[in-house]
């Protein structure tokens, strides 16, 4: 893979197996060793996971994949000590902004609420009121912390964390991934997170 220093993105995204970083981006070496964890160690390994399949829906993401992707994310970065309190809150911050867009609520209100009743600085408030309301609005920030928390069910059954690393992929596929494994038509994840 490569890592690319853009001028035409804001923070850091992983889009077909590259690391994509704004040139202005700037973050402590304790938080960049939990993204490197969260954007290498998950959305890169499972795209080339993924790209070692049969079918290119691993590597592109099966319908549904985020919630199961970034549970993976943020779980790597709990794993490095990464997932701080001012991180969780930042998560959480965000299903805030998701529920209050989904209920009607303006850029503005929003922005309002996470740092008025919330207390979040303004930039941080305006960076996580930006990043909901993209594109006419994006959900998938809620999904971290719910598939963080899905994730931590599926530990505490003793289920195996390294299959989930096979691409793209929805824990409801399992069954069907595990019987094409069996019958020779997917492969092993050849690619694990530190």
């Amino acid at each position: 893979t490569s890592v690319r220093i853009r001028d035409d993105i804001s923070g850091v995204m992983v889009n077909h197996g590259v690391l994509n970083i704004s040139k202005q981006y700037r973050i402590s070496r304790k938080r960049a060793q939990a993204l490197i964890q969260h954007e290498v160690g998950t959305h890169i390994i499972t795209y080339f996971n993924g790209k070692e399949q049969t079918f290119s829906l691993f590597r592109q993401g099966v319908p549904g994949y985020e919630q199961l992707q970034e549970g993976l994310a943020v779980l790597a970065e709990y794993m490095v000590d990464g997932l701080t309190n001012e991180r969780l809150r930042i998560l959480a911050g965000r299903v805030l902004a998701v529920r209050y867009m989904l209920m009607g609520h303006t850029f503005v209100e929003t922005f309002d609420m996470l740092h008025e009743e919330f207390r979040f600085d303004q930039e941080t408030a305006f960076t996580m009121t930006m990043r909901v309301y993209r594109s006419g609005g994006l959900t998938k920030d809620a999904l971290y912390l719910q598939g963080f928390m899905e994730l931590i069910e599926y530990i505490q059954e003793g289920k195996d964390l390294d299959i989930l690393t096979i691409g793209k992929i929805r824990e409801d596929y399992l069954p069907i991934i595990a019987d094409l494994m069996q019958r020779g038509i997917l492969k092993q994840p050849l690619l694990k997170p530190r």
